[in-house]
């Protein structure tokens, strides 16, 4: 299964003076999470990839985005795409939720799952 978060940025995720910074995710319960590896990050303000890595632990999913892969910045406002491959998860998980926050946005944002 692939799970897909689109969310903007309220501060830039990557620039000049921040070359690096992490996504995370946390899915709902009952969810299994793809071994540690690479994961596909899309500003879809620009149309750039930037290279990630993740870790994952229990729920949580960890995205360091990759210092200097992005080839523009990752900036305030940007629509940012997180899709994560080979999550497994029970039946009947309508109605939970995730959550994410960023290392420049770290304050949690919480979405029921459709």
């Amino acid at each position: 299964m692939t799970y897909s978060v689109t969310f903007r940025t309220v501060n830039g995720l990557v620039s000049v003076s921040n070359p690096g910074s992490t996504i995370s995710v946390t899915l709902p319960a009952g969810t299994g999470m793809p071994p540690n590896g690479s994961v596909d990050v899309t500003d879809n303000t620009t149309g750039q990839s930037c290279g990630g890595s993740l870790t994952s632990s229990g729920t949580t999913a960890t995205v360091a985005i990759t210092s200097g892969s992005c080839p523009q910045e990752l900036g305030a406002g940007d629509v940012v795409t997180l899709v994560l491959t080979g999550v497994t998860n029970t039946p009947g998980l309508t109605g939970t939720k995730i959550t994410l926050s960023t290392s420049s946005d770290p304050s949690a944002v919480t979405t029921p799952v459709p």
